[in-house]
């Protein structure tokens, strides 16, 4: 029989945190530093060529951080490869208790408007995918410059070949689309944010 893990208070904040922004890497703020724990960390280190180490907190937890003052080219590098990025916030100052700590932020490689992340010499798309009965939709704009743009009647080959050829790092697409389509995209590191049609309005 295994033994459940104890962890200290701070990493069950932090799991909390992870679980509510599963698909994001979290940047936890520890004093001076953002720190990554678990998988996080080991992804983190491995991209971002920075060394993880281990943490005490109910067992060796692999760990790596980076100075708060110098984070944005980490976060470039790690948006530049396709990841979601989530910065997890101290909100209360420390004192006798645990800080209390929230996510303030999430940047990713469709939704960026940092000018410390963006490539200025380049647009930055966020699209959305739908199909209808003329063929594949395919809206996408530009978030830091409000640039937008619709295309229908599209093939699924056109509709992917103008994906390509946009550099579209992030779309917005229901549950309802192949596996051949989903393939494409996460081929393409391409990250997808799924909606149900009910929440369109």
């Amino acid at each position: 029989m295994s033994k459940e893990i104890k962890y200290t208070p701070m990493i069950e904040q932090y799991l909390k945190i992870k679980e509510d922004y599963a698909d994001a890497l979290v940047f936890f703020r520890l004093g001076d530093f953002y720190e990554l724990f678990f998988d996080d960390a080991i992804i983190a280190s491995k991209v971002l060529e920075i060394v993880l180490t281990k943490r005490s907190g109910g067992e060796d937890i692999p760990m790596c951080g980076v100075p708060h003052h110098a984070v944005m080219p980490y976060i470039q590098k790690l948006i530049n490869k396709g990841f979601k990025v989530a910065i997890a916030e101290q909100v209360t100052p420390p004192g006798s208790g645990l800080v209390e700590r929230e996510v303030v932020k999430v940047i990713s490689p469709g939704q960026v408007i940092d000018d410390g992340i963006l490539n200025e010499k380049k647009n930055n798309y966020f699209g959305a995918i739908a199909l209808g009965e003329a063929g594949y939709y395919l809206a996408y704009i530009d978030i830091s410059t409000g640039e937008s743009y619709i295309t229908k009647g599209l093939t699924k080959q056109e509709m992917q070949d103008l994906i390509l050829s946009l550099e579209i790092k992030e779309v917005l697409l229901n549950h309802e689309y192949d596996n051949q389509l989903i393939k494409f995209l996460n081929d393409n590191q391409v990250i997808i944010n799924y909606y149900q049609n009910q929440q369109i309005v």
